[in-house]
């Protein structure tokens, strides 16, 4: 399994469903106490999703509801709070 960057806490990255609908589940592991940006974009960049995060040490799940998403591909991200691209995953809506 995948850990989290040692530098930053957190990294992991894990969507479930993947393709999905209406509904997904974002689970980010983090090793201690985190602040991050979840992050949803479209295939032209524009943000569709962002939420400033306080993680827990462990597997943090998020739900995000994406029923107001087109069908397509989609990027999810999370990101330190400096900045930095912890982890990156691609995301397919299907309607």
């Amino acid at each position: 399994m995948v850990t989290p960057n040692e530098n930053t806490n957190a990294g992991y990255l894990h969507l479930s469903p993947n393709p999905a609908k209406n509904e997904i589940i974002c689970k980010i592991a983090s090793l201690g106490k985190s602040e991050v940006i979840l992050e949803i974009l479209n295939d032209t960049g524009e943000k569709k999703f962002s939420k400033k995060l306080s993680l827990a040490s462990g597997y943090n799940d998020i739900k995000v509801n994406i029923t107001s998403f087109s069908k397509g591909v989609y990027r999810v991200m999370v990101t330190s709070s400096n900045g930095k691209i912890l982890a990156n995953k691609p995301l397919i809506v299907k309607k």
